[in-house]
């Protein structure tokens, strides 16, 4: 890159990490400021409600059930994993059953995910890299807006953070030692959202096609699989089945396929997830069976609107969430539902017409701008043929594919989180680059030039 030469000084600048930091507190500390003067409810809705009951009952009774009465006998809950709930439940073993002290915890954690960038940066571009990648993590809009959320997706973004500042290392250091580490980092990842349980495999696979001999990756997904393995075997005991979380059956079948099944046939979403609700009450199975049933006769479908949604999680805004901590007005316009139901100029629409609908228009642009600058980034440096630059590209490359492949038909600004770090640090670079170019012309161009007669 630019100022990568063998003399880069890469050590932490106190004095720019400061203001990157300022900024990223300033920004979520504030929403979450504006959130609690407008009196908004944090756990008022269906996920953060269902996270806020795990955590009271795991606070009060050590149960991990939803029930919102009689928790000592409630139904153990397995479509949620541990990781999440467990975090807010220390909290209010602390502080008592306070959802902005959860939400203040997760805003810090947030910063500490804006820190990570820079270190990533630093240690594999340089200072002036680092800076401009801190700085676009500070201010990326779903990192600030889900900051104060009972959501997962804020921990979840650290983790993953964290698996990646492992797989780059220390120079140095082993890569048996960076393969377990990473392990670990993916493992509670994946206790904290189950999307990410089959990533350890699907990253080993490609380091290990780019450097065969370097086997000791394959730990990774070993150490991984040991971290989940508890929670597993408790499900097992619960419900008969070893698995992490039955969360991915449900989704399957009342979002992807009833999407599916909806556009092949011309109907409703909602009435196609009526339908599959009543059928799952007659089938033995429940989900999992209307599932197999379906997927063979709606499979083309499913395979487009999985594709649609890997194109709209580069692009795809929040519109509610930011009217909602904005002005306190809660208006959910399910606009995605109503874009497949009613098509495309209906539901734009329905987006424009909701609160925080210019905050969500702002959100779109800027990920397509650091989507452009991050695309760039990464062409940058697979031109230089460093093996340090090779491992963090194909990283890079594997999470973005893997989150954004999955994320299906209803794609949602906050799943785009996951890759947030990896946008800041490329789009970063691309950033550092162009401004370095333009400085050293800006140079050349002042020098004076000297004839010889």
């Amino acid at each position: 890159m630019c100022n990568n030469s063998g003399n880069t000084v890469r050590y932490l600048n106190y004095k720019y990490l400061t203001l990157i930091l300022v900024v990223a507190a300033s920004l979520r500390f504030g929403l979450l400021t504006s959130a609690y003067l407008h009196r908004c409810d944090l756990v008022g809705h269906s996920d953060e409600h269902g996270y806020h009951l795990l955590a009271v009952n795991l606070a009060q009774h050590q149960r991990f059930t939803m029930a919102e009465t009689n928790a000592e006998t409630g139904r153990p809950d397995i479509g949620r994993t541990p990781g999440f709930p467990a975090l807010v439940a220390l909290v209010y073993l602390l502080v008592g059953l306070r959802p902005y002290a959860a939400a203040a915890l997760l805003a810090l954690i947030s910063c500490c995910t804006v820190y990570l960038v820079y270190l990533i940066s630093l240690r594999l571009f340089g200072e002036k890299p680092a800076v401009t990648s801190g700085l676009l993590m500070a201010v990326t809009p779903a990192a600030i807006l889900y900051a104060g959320a009972i959501l997962t997706d804020t921990l979840h973004t650290a983790l993953i953070t964290l698996s990646l500042l492992s797989v780059i290392g220390n120079p140095g250091e082993r890569i048996y030692t960076r393969s377990t580490i990473t392990g670990f980092w993916l493992g509670l990842a994946a206790l904290v959202r189950p999307i990410t349980a089959y990533l350890p495999v699907v990253l080993a696979v490609f380091l290990l096609a780019i450097r065969p001999r370097q086997i000791a990756w394959l730990l990774m997904p070993i150490i991984a699989y040991l971290v989940i393995s508890p929670w597993c075997l408790r499900n097992l005991a619960v419900s008969g089945r070893w698995q992490l979380s039955s969360i991915g059956r449900y989704n399957l079948t009342y979002y992807n396929l009833a999407f599916a099944k909806a556009k092949a046939e011309g109907v409703s979403v909602d009435q196609v997830r009526r339908e599959y609700h009543d059928l799952a009450k007659r089938l033995p199975g429940g989900s999992a069976a209307v599932a197999k049933r379906e997927i063979p006769k709606y499979w083309p479908q499913l395979l487009l609107n999985q594709a649609f949604g890997a194109i709209m999680f580069w692009i795809v805004p929040d519109r509610f969430q930011w009217g909602y901590f904005l002005t306190g007005k809660f208006v959910e316009t399910r606009a995605q539902e109503r874009l497949w139901d009613s098509g495309l100029l209906k539901g734009i629409h329905r987006m424009l017409s909701a609160p925080g609908a210019i905050m969500a228009i702002l959100q779109a642009g800027i990920n397509l701008v650091l989507l452009a600058l991050a695309t760039i980034g990464l062409v940058g440096i697979l031109r230089k043929r460093m093996p340090a630059y090779k491992l963090f590209a194909t990283t890079a490359i594997v999470y973005a594919a893997y989150y954004a492949l999955l994320t299906g038909p209803v794609a949602c600004g906050r799943y785009h989180m996951a890759v947030e770090p990896l946008i800041a640090i490329l789009a970063g670079t691309a950033v550092a680059n162009t401004l370095c170019k333009l400085s050293r012309r800006d140079t050349n161009d002042a020098e004076p030039k000297i004839s010889v007669a």
